[in-house]
């Protein structure tokens, strides 16, 4: 069996992704529905994202993840 893919920071592929979308502006439902997860469930891998890149709030998130390259060119330029 295939081992998941974890990034530096040793983010989920899935927690990459709700960075990623927090970074495009959405909101925790809108992730939620992106994602087809329970709003409780991107809370969580927020949490935990903000915990692995010691983020105290969704800008420092945000801030770190463009330092760490998880968010690809096109989210970074806007």
């Amino acid at each position: 069996p295939s081992r998941p893919l974890v990034y530096p920071d040793r983010l989920t592929a899935r927690e990459v992704e709700v960075v990623q979308r927090i970074a495009a502006g959405r909101t925790n439902s809108e992730i939620a529905a992106e994602l087809v997860l329970s709003i409780r469930t991107v809370e969580r891998h927020i949490e935990n994202c903000k915990l692995k890149l010691h983020a105290r709030n969704r800008a420092q998130l945000v801030s770190r993840a463009i330092v760490g390259g998880y968010l690809p060119a096109s989210e970074r330029d806007d």
